[in-house]
């Protein structure tokens, strides 16, 4: 950008501008030059920024509507990712509960574990111990007569529920229970 001319004297009044520039008419007419010049340059540099301006407006607004596209795009892409992950999670729950209903569909029932009127007692928990519970004293053996069949019951019916951790699965209670029946030793 160019330098602003200055005028060869400041006057104060109208006749001294009058006089001056009639004693130092090429001076003035120096000056006039350049200020037209300057003021041409003004002019151009302004058209240029103008001009400037309004392109960076309108590649602003371009850029806006691209961001804004964008910002759509991403937003849809979105709610597509998170309808089909949706869509995948209750697929994979309603599979595992098939599966759940299936392995339970699939699991025979159990025989009789105990003798009919009992319950079979649940395991105790360990409790990250490994010490098992107090050992009750085994029922005498079963004679065979009905009158002593109650007492028998009751007794490996308590023995059963009061060392449940001893006899954690229906095999060991089956095989204890067998060999009290028979004499043999457990």
């Amino acid at each position: 950008m160019a330098t602003r001319p200055e005028p060869p004297a400041y006057p104060d009044t109208a006749a001294a501008l009058v006089e001056h520039v009639s004693k130092h008419p090429e001076d003035w007419m120096f000056y006039l030059r350049n200020m037209n010049g300057y003021s041409v340059s003004i002019e151009e540099e302004n058209a240029t920024l103008l001009a400037t301006i309004s392109s960076l407006q309108t590649e602003n607004t371009r850029s806006n509507a691209v961001i804004d596209y964008q910002k759509e795009q991403l937003n849809e892409r979105d709610e597509r990712n998170i309808e089909r992950a949706t869509k995948a999670a209750e697929k994979i729950t309603r599979l595992e509960v098939e599966k759940v209903q299936l392995l339970a569909a699939a699991t025979p029932v159990p025989l009789a574990d105990t003798a009919p009127g009992t319950a079979t007692p649940a395991p105790a928990s360990r409790n990250g111990s490994t010490s098992l519970s107090e050992k009750l004293p085994d029922p005498e053996k079963f004679d065979g007569s009905r009158a002593n069949l109650r007492r028998f019951t009751q007794q490996v019916y308590g023995k059963m529920i009061a060392n449940a951790d001893r006899f954690p699965t229906p095999q060991g209670r089956l095989t204890y229970v067998a060999g009290r029946l028979t004499g043999k030793a457990y």
